[in-house]
């Protein structure tokens, strides 16, 4: 099987390019993913990260940025925290 050339984005002065093309940028927060995607343990669900990400293609995002840390609050558990938590105290 022939693997697909590895796409990159140039630019030409202020200009993005794919393929030598315009590239606009239209992109997403996804803090889910990175605990969505661990192979396992409690958060773990890729499958809904391969929907999510071909949701969010269908509806034209092409870049995500992905949350690299999660904190815990000092407070317990709260409704718009990710867990589990990276980091359980400042520091």
């Amino acid at each position: 099987m022939t693997q697909p050339t590895p796409q990159f984005v140039t630019r030409r002065g202020a200009q993005l390019l794919l393929d030598n093309q315009p590239f606009v940028v239209s992109g997403a927060n996804y803090w889910q993913a990175m605990n969505l995607g661990m192979p396992s343990g409690p958060s773990s669900n890729r499958a809904r990260v391969l929907r999510d990400l071909a949701d969010l293609s269908s509806r034209g995002i092409n870049m995500i940025r992905i949350l690299a840390a999660s904190e815990a609050s000092q407070f317990g558990k709260q409704p718009d925290r990710m867990y589990p938590a990276l980091m359980q105290a400042p520091g």
